[in-house]
């Protein structure tokens, strides 16, 4: 037989724990709401702040590297892999099919990235007479060729 003091423990623990169980769901649901809220806030902000076009800012060459520099993806908050998604579906969108179907972004930032590797290969594998070289990031590199080779915006 069971001993009558462990099942009304088992009873009274049981009690307290739908007590906390109660007397927390509110409180956990109201975190939620609010941290939510907040967050909701903080992006009706940034929104804001994005439609805002500072007359100052609008070139006359409406280039995709002008149009990167004004609402494109701040360098240092996101990834490069996040960059090259968002650049690719301008592209996408800004240019005709024939044109967008014909440019790979994802290669041209690998070919960059890596031919900026290979000048300094011998540098890095510490050999005294070699030369090192200062690029640019190769995202603004890539920028620059796609200025270069991709008509611009609106005329």
């Amino acid at each position: 037989m069971e001993n009558p003091f462990m099942r009304v423990s088992q009873i009274v623990i049981l009690l307290i724990v739908a007590i906390l169980y109660v007397l927390t769901t509110p409180i956990a649901g109201t975190y939620y709401l609010v941290s939510r809220f907040k967050a909701i806030q903080r992006l009706k902000k940034e929104i804001a702040n994005l439609n805002y076009i500072d007359v100052a800012k609008c070139h006359k060459t409406k280039s995709i590297t002008t149009l990167w520099k004004l609402y494109g993806l701040d360098e240092m908050r996101y990834a490069t892999e996040h960059k090259l998604d968002v650049l690719d579906q301008w592209i996408q969108v800004l240019y005709a099919e024939s044109v967008a179907t014909n440019i790979n972004v994802h290669e041209i930032y690998d070919n960059i990235s890596n031919s900026q590797h290979n000048a300094n290969r011998s540098y890095y594998l510490n050999d005294p007479s070699a030369v090192h070289f200062h690029f640019v990031p190769p995202f603004q590199s890539l920028l620059s060729r796609l200025e270069k080779s991709l008509p611009l915006i609106f005329e």
